[in-house]
């Protein structure tokens, strides 16, 4: 890593997110070079990659953060049937939530806890959550469960996500703004540019507006 990464501010920080858009890019490589950058160009000691039917994530840590990057839709048909399972299904702490997003993340959460607990037993690193397409609505609901303390998460960026809940479920207070009702800096940006190269131009784009 570059740059000290600012893991303990809970407000917007472009490199950051410019650091957290650069990992949500990557999850979609193969999982063996994955690692191979979360090891030698970001600094994270600790690396897990989760493959849960269909649904993936890298959960990673360097003993000051806790990283979980959530891949969004390629092109396997497993991938569009989770996102057009659109119906509504009650959420963890109320209201509803996309049934297909909720499954997916499902497969994986329990691997993500347990990993998160191995590598900082202590619950002491903060959490930031980031992910794209997908991966972006995985993130929103990931930060909403509440079954992680909400003083260790810190922040999220969820880059061209799409809305995974509706009112009154506490996902969608995390939608209008980037303040969530955890206090944790979470930022969605939108990009017409459906590509995953377009992540870092939309982050500087919205660190302009």
């Amino acid at each position: 890593m570059s740059f000290a990464f600012q893991e303990r501010t809970r407000a917007f920080d472009l490199r950051n997110a410019l650091f957290l858009a650069e990992i949500a890019e990557a999850v979609y490589e193969p999982a063996e070079k994955l690692e191979r950058l979360a090891r030698s160009d970001w600094d994270f000691t600790n690396f897990s990659f989760i493959d849960a039917n269909d649904t993936q994530c890298l959960v990673a840590n360097n003993g000051r953060m806790s990283v979980v990057a959530f891949r969004g839709t390629e092109t396997k048909l497993s991938d569009w049937h989770t996102d057009a399972h659109v119906e509504l299904v009650p959420g963890p702490l109320g209201g509803k939530v996309h049934a297909g997003f909720y499954d997916a993340l499902g497969h994986v959460w329990r691997e993500i806890e347990q990993q998160l607990d191995r590598f900082d037993p202590q619950q002491q690193t903060p959490l930031w959550v980031t992910g794209h397409s997908l991966g972006g609505a995985l993130g929103v609901l990931a930060v909403s469960r509440g079954s992680i303390p909400a003083e260790r998460l810190r922040g999220s960026i969820l880059l061209d996500s799409p809305a995974p809940a509706t009112a009154p479920s506490p996902a969608t207070s995390i939608l209008p703004s980037n303040r969530s009702r955890f206090g944790l800096s979470t930022t969605m940006i939108w990009s017409p540019v459906r590509r995953r190269n377009s992540l870092a131009t939309a982050i500087r784009e919205h660190s302009n507006t």
